[in-house]
């Protein structure tokens, strides 16, 4: 384990878990008047990686844009955008195979959400998010598709804009420095191993709940084994593209599209049906699959 390496992991994680001990002592994750201090001691948390990556690249006599920061635009940034909406798509509909259900109209949606909601114990709060979704339903004439298209165009645009810059924080650590540190290993054992860090660093915030609230135990888990193989998939584009600016706009509309199977899937549960469980592992797979035949085909095709 090199000197570089080291250094990234004990700033990368003593950073970020830091701010989850802030969280967790405060007591304040599950409280929502305190929504936007959350979001943004989240947004921080996430910088952890950078922090790191920066300070142990400096350290090491080498400098931070060797990292992947390139900004020159080509054909993959597309193609690598276009596959993290493939898996939220994706997702929904495995999870509908899978007996989730899928709201084909206002009405279900409605219920579903109301649903989705009951936990909540003050019952105006209750009220003005059940009366927000009716202004909503008026004002697209009750269009459920039209709806879901909205959530995955916002999602996108926050995805490649804001959202990319809060994941930047995370993308410079993990498709930057551990993408050089690791790349001799080959591209398997690399996204594998960068995959389990990835997944690791995120388990305190899931034990307070954070993508899987009703079994965050297990959600520690499932958020390994999702990272894994949705680094297979990061690390793939990274390599394309030379970018890890690619890699911040797919982790920000991965982030910003994910929720949309909250709306679209009638039952509700975070192990089965959840982009980062079951349903969205096995939607992972699948693109890694497209993306293995792909790639041999366009190799056989360069070859003759």
């Amino acid at each position: 384990m090199s000197r570089r390496l080291i250094i990234f992991l004990l700033i990368s994680f003593t950073f970020s878990w830091s701010i989850a001990l802030l969280l967790w002592i405060s007591g304040i994750y599950s409280q929502s008047e305190y929504r936007l201090l959350i979001t943004l001691l989240l947004v921080a948390y996430m910088l952890g990686p950078a922090v790191g990556a920066i300070i142990s690249q400096r350290l090491s006599g080498g400098k931070v844009f060797d990292l992947g920061i390139r900004f020159k635009f080509n054909t993959w940034w597309i193609l690598g955008i276009f596959s993290v909406l493939l898996i939220v798509i994706i997702n929904i509909l495995i999870a509908t195979l899978m007996g989730s259900g899928l709201n084909t109209n206002w009405e279900q949606f409605k219920n579903s959400i109301l649903e989705f909601y009951k936990n909540i114990r003050d019952n105006n709060q209750l009220s003005e998010i059940m009366s927000q979704f009716d202004k909503i339903g008026k004002y697209l004439n009750y269009n459920i598709w039209i709806l879901y298209l909205i959530i995955l165009l916002s999602g996108t645009i926050a995805g490649i804009s804001i959202n990319a810059i809060a994941a930047f924080g995370e993308e410079l650590g993990w498709r930057g420095l551990l993408f050089e540190e690791f790349k001799r290993f080959g591209f398997i054992k690399s996204s594998l191993i960068t995959g389990l860090i990835w997944g690791v660093w995120h388990a305190p915030i899931i034990v307070m709940g954070h993508n899987f609230p009703n079994h965050p135990f297990e959600g520690i888990f499932l958020m390994i084994g999702f990272c894994i193989v949705f680094s297979f998939v990061m690390n793939y584009f990274r390599e394309k593209s030379g970018s890890v600016v690619l890699s911040s706009m797919m982790h920000g509309v991965l982030n910003g599209t994910a929720g949309i199977s909250i709306y679209a899937n009638t039952l509700k549960n975070d192990i089965l049906y959840n982009t980062a469980g079951i349903s969205g592992i096995i939607s992972v797979l699948l693109i890694i699959f497209v993306i293995s035949i792909s790639s041999r085909l366009y190799s056989k095709t360069s070859a003759t």
